[in-house]
């Protein structure tokens, strides 16, 4: 096993396994729209949007000989009432995973101000995706290792449940440490009785 793997206990994946994984994942962005919803849209795929942690036009990206979506991740609204959660899948290079509680989760229902978003169960697991890398000018082919670790869990908004609208918002702040500016992930649902 290569030394950069056993700081995970890794599972390991191929670029091709990579791929497959994420081959039919539509285009991702920062911010989501997603709506109207219905409440039987709810826990469905039109809950569900696909986003990336990123800011003013960077986003997370792996090295090129990785399927670029790999590092996509997903947020679903899977509740509504008695109160409103989103399920949350977050792929991220490991040197910048943190957990739920450290992206700072907020919710704004309605339109009234953002609170801070509930965690109620979170499991992470890491892996290693291989690739072959050349150093510019040589010939030498180099087997390197994309860390990862991919966050499951569900994070709940407190308070009543939203009629209208949900926003909900996670930063990584070591994303951004050259600016302090932290790398956002956000999904807005509009929603219908």
């Amino acid at each position: 096993m290569k030394e950069d793997a056993l700081k995970f206990e890794p599972m390991l994946c191929s670029c091709l396994a990579a791929q497959a994984i994420a081959c039919a994942a539509p285009q991702t962005s920062t911010r989501v729209d997603l709506g109207p919803l219905s409440p039987d849209d709810v826990g469905g795929d039109a809950a569900r949007a696909i986003v990336v942690f990123g800011r003013a036009g960077e986003r997370e990206t792996p090295p090129e000989q990785i399927d670029q979506t790999l590092l996509d991740d997903e947020l679903m609204l899977v509740s509504r009432s008695p109160v409103a959660c989103v399920r949350v899948t977050l792929t991220t290079q490991a040197a910048y995973d943190q957990p739920f509680d450290a992206l700072t989760p907020t919710c704004e229902i309605d339109g009234a101000r953002s609170v801070r978003a509930e965690v109620r169960e979170e499991r992470a697991r890491p892996a290693s995706y291989w690739y072959d890398f050349r150093p510019p000018g040589t010939w030498e082919v180099i087997e390197r290792a994309l860390n990862t670790v991919t966050r499951h869990g569900t994070i709940c908004c407190p308070g009543e449940a939203p009629n209208q609208a949900l926003r909900f918002k996670m930063s990584n702040v070591t994303m951004g440490l050259d600016d302090e500016t932290p790398w956002e992930a956000t999904a807005y649902w509009s929603l219908t009785l």
